[in-house]
């Protein structure tokens, strides 16, 4: 069997400054320039902007190519970009919110890849009542039994969003439809979640792996991978990127 190695960039946006912003935009497409300034609020199109030149970065990393040549086009009918122009066996997914980006890239295993991050704040506001509508029933009961219900939810809802993500369908695949369980251990290092049910349309014909983990600067991250049996999969988490932010360091864990 094949491995497959999985990468994370994950950058604070407060670690970039003015040069970082600037440098990020060089980076970006006519088309993603489009799409930054169509946001209204600065924080949003600094999102936008950091994150898409973080993809373009670690798949340039990835495939030895230069980061502004790279190319992107729908993978299927369900909308998912992929990237063109002859590289295969690559599959990638970004993901930000409030005062962060994160972006997955996954090589090895094939063309059947799938990959999906979710990134939220920890201390984000939420309502119980979002679990009781839109996950499913053990989920819920699982969340309203855990000693801080709200940490919970953004365990299972980080968890979920990846799934969907890898799967390339969104959420129209439906979160009622499979039950995740979140690691015992909520730490700095990737740790193995636990896929406990799916049926229906969310029944992939390819293993799914999930893991999820806390960054130091108050994130929770879901990572979902789906494709091929492989030997081993590895995930490695850089925080901080060359260019885009002043420092970069990063953590290594091999998942077998």
């Amino acid at each position: 069997m094949r491995q497959q190695r999985i990468m994370v960039g994950f950058i604070p946006l407060d670690a970039v400054g003015p040069p970082g912003e600037r440098w990020a935009w060089g980076l970006l497409s006519a088309e993603e320039r489009i799409r930054a300034e169509r946001r209204v609020r600065a924080s949003s199109r600094l999102e936008f902007t950091v994150a898409h030149a973080l993809k373009r970065l670690m798949l340039a990393e990835a495939t030895g190519a230069d980061p502004m040549t790279l190319r992107f086009a729908p993978r299927d009918e369900h909308g998912k970009p992929a990237l063109t122009g002859g590289e295969e066996g690559f599959d990638f997914n970004l993901s930000h919110t409030a005062g962060a980006v994160a972006c997955a890239v996954v090589s090895g295993g094939g063309a059947e890849n799938g990959i999906g991050i979710d990134l939220e704040a920890a201390d984000r506001r939420i309502t119980l009542e979002l679990a009781d509508r839109f996950f499913a029933a053990d989920e819920t009961g699982w969340i309203r039994a855990q000693p801080q219900p709200d940490q919970a939810f953004l365990a299972v809802w980080t968890l979920k969003e990846a799934f969907v993500k890898a799967a390339g369908r969104g959420l129209a695949l439906g979160l009622t439809a499979f039950s995740v369980r979140p690691p015992p251990d909520q730490g700095p290092d990737p740790q193995p979640a636990r896929l406990l049910r799916q049926e229906g349309e969310a029944c992939l014909p390819q293993p799914v792996r999930l893991w999820q983990w806390l960054t130091p600067s108050g994130h929770r991250v879901g990572l979902g991978l789906t494709g091929p049996e492989v030997e081993q999969a590895t995930v490695t988490v850089r925080t901080g990127w060359p260019g885009l932010t002043r420092t970069g360091s990063g953590h290594e864990s091999g998942i077998g």
